[in-house]
């Protein structure tokens, strides 16, 4: 834990502060003052000490007259002295000068302002001064927690971040057992959650989508079904067929006439016969091709499919890479600056003249001795920790060159194959998807076999055999004609039974895969909600750890869907069931109190806490850290409590 207590602040021409200094010797204070007697200008100072910026976008710092006018040609200065650890004290100090071309000459220009950081009285760039207050603990959260409402100024989703991480690790594993899906994701598959959750959205989507289109689908059958009572023509077919057998019969003359007349027929029934082998065939063979093609685009769909989520993962690791990269480059910077400090550190001699124990006192030569060897120790230790250093940052390089060749070899080779093994695979799909649709195209009427069949058969069925002619032959035959053209059209209409089977079975098995993608659909929510739930888990046991650093203030970071059963992730504080935002001024303040007490310790900071508008609450929580209050008091003068 660092602790940081404020020891002293001195203003000088800052904003409406001509001069002031406080002394907090450390402890609890309260600045108490009327309306605009400077009470935040000094958080604004000790803010600006800190970081060379103001609070308050395109603020000044400087002194303004009564007009608002900057006063020229004077330095603004905040000096702070603080208590680090209860051991030691360091003296910030922070300067803005103006800068003049022909300072003091009739044509005189104003060139802008000039900021200078001093640490111990030692001048330092800003980089270097940054590095140092890092030294004493991380600047950023130093800040961050100096103000009560700062942290609930932040957003949601860097609040949230920032209170998980102060939980530490869970029990994952324990946490999964109940969740099936998660453990087989995780232990097996090697996925993490966010991995599963994208792929299951997106089998979900894809699966809901599919099936959307499959009632359409039985629709667009239906719609080709022929709507015929096919026993009625199938009788209605065997009593003209009984009606030309008696017409036969009927024109039935010689031996010569009856074989010729029998030749003819079985001529006819041969070709019919070939006719119906050859329509069979071709509806296997349709079957068959139809069966086929919708296999190979099922095939092609799902390696299309495949080379996507490669596609993506590849790009998901590249990132990953990238990010991984520029941390270590981060790291191997901060170990660079690390080095050259210690570099640039130079041996102290110590005056020592006697041995502070037993008071001897020592001669030249044991002086000499004595500061040999501290210098051969400096030395020593110097160089053991620049060696430690450099083989530390030539570790982090090799990580970089590695890690860096591995996402130019994803970014030049792999991702390049990927995309073109993608373009491969969505071609193909997009011609299975032609070649299934050219076959639904095909009609049994377009087969040039059976065309040349049916012909054959017209012209047979025409050629009749020569007979001894009477007037009521032809009438016979006349009337056989008609019976054959309506028997022909209703054999037409009966192949409508077998159209009408087909569409059958094609319902059947868009029927059969509503049911499956219905299922696919179901396992998809089923996981969704067994992720939801176990993020919910891990999120109420990091609540409770989180909510253990906190006094009064209670966090929530899952929120039930209003419009569905879902639940959102949130950042919210609350304090006896009631939001932040919801609560009254006192209440306001007393969470932000614990907020920066409670984090701080999380992160081991323990920082002087400011409290604006103290006069709000009767009773401030009580906490660790040194805390200073401004308070209003009317028609009062600046003065300091502690």
């Amino acid at each position: 834990m660092t602790r940081i207590k404020l020891q002293s602040i001195a203003i000088n021409n800052f904003k409406g502060i001509r001069f002031l200094k406080l002394n907090f010797e450390g402890k609890d204070s309260t600045i108490q003052g009327a309306n605009g007697s400077g009470k935040t200008t000094i958080y604004k100072a000790y803010y600006w000490c800190l970081t060379g910026k103001t609070i308050e976008p395109n603020e000044t710092v400087q002194t303004l007259d009564q007009d608002n006018e900057i006063v020229h040609k004077i330095e603004t200065s905040v000096e702070m002295t603080l208590l680090i650890d209860d051991s030691y004290e360091v003296i910030l100090k922070r300067t803005l000068t103006e800068k003049w071309k022909a300072k003091g000459m009739p044509n005189e220009t104003f060139d802008g302002t000039e900021q200078k950081q001093f640490f111990n009285e030692i001048p330092f760039n800003k980089k270097e001064f940054e590095a140092k207050l890092n030294g004493i603990c991380d600047l950023e959260k130093w800040i961050l927690l100096s103000n009560i409402n700062t942290f609930m100024q932040l957003k949601a989703d860097d609040r949230r971040k920032m209170l998980i991480s102060m939980a530490g690790e869970v029990n994952e594993q324990e946490l999964m057992k109940p969740y099936p899906a998660i453990m087989k994701a995780i232990n097996v598959e090697k996925k993490n959650i966010e991995e599963l959750q994208k792929q299951v959205l997106s089998t979900k989507k894809r699966s809901n989508d599919e099936l959307k289109t499959v009632p359409s689908q039985i629709d667009a059958q239906d719609r080709l079904k022929i709507n015929e009572d096919f026993e009625a023509k199938k009788k209605e077919k065997g009593v003209i067929e009984q009606q030309i057998a008696d017409i036969d019969r009927q024109l039935e003359g010689s031996n010569e006439e009856l074989e010729a007349a029998k030749k003819h027929r079985e001529e006819i029934q041969s070709i019919t016969a070939k006719i119906a082998e050859a329509e069979k065939s071709w509806r296997i063979n349709y079957d068959k091709e139809r069966e086929e093609a919708t296999k190979a685009l099922s095939n092609a769909q799902s390696e299309y499919d495949s080379a996507l989520k490669s596609k993506e993962t590849i790009v998901e690791e590249q990132v990953k890479k990238a990010t991984n990269i520029k941390s270590l480059e981060e790291e191997f910077d901060k170990k660079k600056e690390e080095w050259e400090k210690v570099n640039l550190t130079v041996y102290t001699a110590e005056t020592l003249t006697a041995c502070p124990v037993c008071g001897h006192v020592f001669t030249k030569e044991e002086k000499i001795a004595k500061g040999n060897a501290a210098i051969e120790h400096f030395n020593a230790d110097k160089s053991e920790k620049l060696k430690k250093l450099l083989e530390e940052a030539g570790m982090i390089k090799q990580q970089i060159t590695a890690l860096t060749g591995s996402y130019n070899e994803g970014k030049q080779i792999i991702l390049p194959q990927a995309e073109t093994l993608l373009a491969s695979k969505q071609t193909a799909l997009d011609e299975k998807k032609k070649e299934l649709e050219a076959i639904k195209a095909k009609k049994i009427e377009d087969d040039s076999n059976i065309s040349k069949l049916k012909s054959e058969l017209s012209t047979v069925e025409n050629k009749v055999p020569s007979s001894t002619d009477n007037g009521d032959k032809q009438s016979l035959r006349d009337k056989k004609k008609e019976l054959t053209e309506t028997k022909d059209a209703l054999t037409k209409i009966l192949a409508g039974e077998e159209t009408n089977r087909r569409i059958e079975e094609e319902k059947e098995k868009l029927n059969k895969r509503a049911e499956e993608l219905a299922q696919i659909v179901a396992d998809c929510d089923n996981t969704l909600y067994q992720i939801m739930e176990y993020k919910k888990s891990k999120i109420s046991a990091i609540e409770s750890k989180i909510n253990g650093f906190f006094q009064i203030a209670r966090w929530k970071f899952f929120k039930k869907n209003i419009t569905d059963e879902n639940y959102s992730e949130v950042c919210e504080c609350l304090h006896n069931g009631v939001d932040y935002n919801s609560t009254n001024a006192a209440d306001k303040i007393n969470l932000g109190v614990d907020i920066v007490s409670s984090i701080g310790k999380a992160y081991g900071i323990e920082a002087p806490v400011w409290v604006d508008f103290r006069e709000s609450v009767a009773d401030l929580l009580k906490v660790d850290n040194q805390v200073i209050s401004l308070e209003h008091v009317a028609n009062a003068t600046l003065t300091l409590n502690n």
